[in-house]
């Protein structure tokens, strides 16, 4: 039987090789962003039973207790832990899942506002061409499950206002999964909040009644939400202190230690995320211009709009707070894709509905694509079980791993434990936690800028390692 191609299936195929191309390689190997290896290490732990879900765990001596972020996602990325196991994979599946239902929630909202089912595709491929979406998804971020609490949150939101019988239930139902993203990520969750405000202003598809009624059950469901875990003595203890020691102290720049405090630094790296987009917007339009500008288009300016309200009420608060980091944005991305995307459907449904996506090249170039994903499927597997990010601290802890005592404290110096990254891979591989107290341990280890810091009577026993030594006490 022959094949018969259509405009969907071409750029459905497209955008998995983008995906393939751009997060496969990096998913399969070890290494992650530092958050992401302290998330993975503390869900790791709740699923052992180390700690609780209002007491997590990073290490036995580091951040006993772990209050800088709400609990939720370290809860949900403990299940996959408890049903797969304590390969590193674990943490880099439950990650792209995250991925996978956030692509199919951005598809239900395309179909749901755009009425342009076909070209559900297009949001999708501008969306992970984003710099900041590829990078996220690899590396665990808590804004991964947050953004996809946001993501349904509006589906539900669009539910109730398509429905006449069930409106109260989606009205519910979006509530608590604006409560889950609060959980998960704290207050730049509460986006969703602005969406039905929004929606009126710019659609007028809903009366103000409709907006005001579904934004007072969204914060009366959150509100009881979070009076129902403030008469529960250990969440009510968590949140308080996750509140006081992170929300305020981002607030008052107490706590800025590793983030950029310049107040236009997200504006910046917006800009530079956006690239890609502008790009392909710029291109879309000169090509219009140039062959096409006779033809008469019409736009979809107030949905367009519609979005980008969303992306920027998702994004631009956090210019309140001292600490700004560029992935704290990524929860706006898939909102700035569609505004980008409804901007430039025109000209893409013209051009589209004018191509034979059966002809003899659109077929070489189908199956090109089906080759590219099969040739970087193949690839990846072959970086299964090796080093990626932080090449050279993995490195040196493959070599001395042999030596290391598993599951045991080992001392070192100042320098060595405020190196963030290898403390977390240290406790995410090997259980192990550092201490600065002397005697704690017959081990101490070492970063090759504290080798003068090493007491006397230790002997190294780590050989062929570049950046990281290990030694053991003789006397």
């Amino acid at each position: 039987m022959k094949l018969r191609l259509n405009q969907q299936a071409f750029f459905y195929l497209l955008f998995i090789l983008l995906v393939f191309a751009f997060m496969l390689p990096n998913l399969l190997t070890r290494g992650m962003f530092m958050d992401g290896e302290y998330y993975a290490t503390i869900a790791r732990n709740l699923a052992r039973g180390q700690g609780t879900i209002w007491k997590p765990i990073f290490t036995a001596s580091d951040l006993t207790y772990f209050y800088d972020n709400p609990p939720l996602a370290f809860w949900l990325e403990s299940l996959f832990f408890r049903v797969l196991g304590d390969s590193y994979l674990v943490e880099k599946l439950y990650s792209f899942i995250t991925f996978i239902i956030s692509s199919l929630l951005i598809v239900k909202i395309w179909k749901h506002t755009a009425d342009e089912s076909q070209y559900s595709w297009l949001p999708l491929i501008l969306w992970v061409l984003t710099p900041l979406t590829y990078w996220g998804y690899v590396n665990n971020l808590l804004e991964n499950t947050m953004g996809l609490f946001c993501l349904l949150s509006f589906v539900l939101l669009l539910n109730a206002w398509n429905s006449k019988k069930h409106k109260l239930v989606f009205y519910i139902l979006s509530g608590i999964s604006l409560s889950a993203g609060l959980l998960t990520k704290g207050p730049v969750g509460l986006f969703p909040l602005a969406i039905p405000a929004i929606y009126w202003m710019t659609m007028r598809r809903i009366t103000l009644k409709d907006a005001l009624a579904a934004t007072g059950i969204l914060i009366l469901v959150l509100c009881l939400c979070f009076f129902i875990l403030w008469q529960y003595s250990p969440s009510k203890d968590a949140l308080y202190t996750y509140f006081n020691f992170q929300v305020v102290a981002s607030l008052k720049g107490t706590n800025v230690d590793v983030a950029k405090v310049d107040k236009y630094i997200l504006i910046k790296e917006l800009s530079n995320q956006f690239i890609p987009i502008f790009i392909i917007i710029g291109a879309v339009i000169l090509t219009w211009q140039i062959w096409f500008r006779k033809y008469r288009i019409e736009r979809q300016y107030r949905l367009a709009f519609f979005f980008l309200f969303i992306a920027i009420s998702a994004s631009f608060p956090m210019m309140i707070s001292k600490k700004q980091m560029i992935h704290y944005a990524l929860c706006s991305m898939p909102f700035y894709a569609l505004s980008a995307a409804l901007f430039i459907l025109p000209e893409i449904r013209y051009w589209t509905c004018r191509v034979n996506f059966n002809s003899r090249y659109f077929r070489i170039f189908f199956l090109t694509m089906i080759l590219g994903i099969t040739g970087v499927l193949g690839f990846s597997m072959t970086r299964i079980n090796t080093n990626g990010r932080d090449k050279y601290v993995l490195d040196d802890l493959d070599i001395m791993k042999a030596e290391l005592p598993r599951g045991k404290f080992i001392n070192c110096a100042d320098g060595t434990y405020y190196d963030f990254r290898f403390r977390a891979y240290l406790y995410r591989f090997y259980d192990i936690s550092l201490s600065t107290y002397p005697g704690v341990s017959n081990y101490f280890i070492a970063r090759k800028e504290d080798l003068t810091k090493v007491p006397g009577g230790y002997q190294k026993i780590s050989n062929g390692t570049s950046d990281y030594f290990l030694f053991i006490k003789t006397r």
